[in-house]
């Protein structure tokens, strides 16, 4: 996910969340660092920005926050497929009976299986374990990007010779 931050270059500086130049117009930050995601959010909220850019702001935050529990639950189903799919894959561990792995898991032979339906899988298990230790870590990030085209300034006219952005009118 990418959230553009429209403020002032002065106020991004002084924020010093874009480097201590502000040189770094790009910054990753983990969906689950809420301290970070909060420092944006008040860098907006606290600036001279317009107020349809801290509305705007606002949602794409509130986008963020749905769609970090759209990420854990994706990353459930991942680790479940993951389990599920390596239960042979592994020659040098003994494969354990899936009812060790998943203690809810009753499907009739030959009955197919619903990830989703498998419940969590015994963590404490040591083949468990193992196979969380080679799995591939997920970690997922929202970019913040300062613009520096200066988009919640007015126009003011004195811009001659340049143009920023134009209103459109039918008439």
């Amino acid at each position: 996910m990418s959230i553009s931050v429209h403020v002032p270059a002065k106020e991004a500086l002084n924020s010093g969340l874009f480097g201590l130049l502000g040189d770094a117009l790009v910054q990753m930050v983990q969906t689950t660092d809420y301290a970070m995601v909060d420092k944006f959010s008040r860098l907006v909220q606290d600036s001279s920005a317009p107020p349809w850019v801290k509305w705007r702001f606002s949602g794409k935050l509130g986008d963020l926050k749905c769609h970090v529990q759209y990420i854990e639950n994706w990353r459930n189903r991942f680790r479940a497929l993951w389990l599920w799919n390596n239960l042979e894959e592994f020659e040098d561990l003994e494969t354990p009976p899936r009812r060790d792995i998943w203690p809810e898991y009753r499907p009739s032979e030959g009955e197919f299986v619903l990830i989703s339906l498998l419940g969590e899988p015994t963590k404490d298990h040591p083949w468990v374990k193992r196979v969380f230790s080679l799995m591939p870590e997920i970690r997922t990030t929202v970019m913040f990007r300062h613009c520096t085209l200066n988009c919640g300034r007015p126009f003011s006219g004195d811009e001659i010779g340049t143009v920023e952005y134009i209103q459109y009118t039918d008439s």
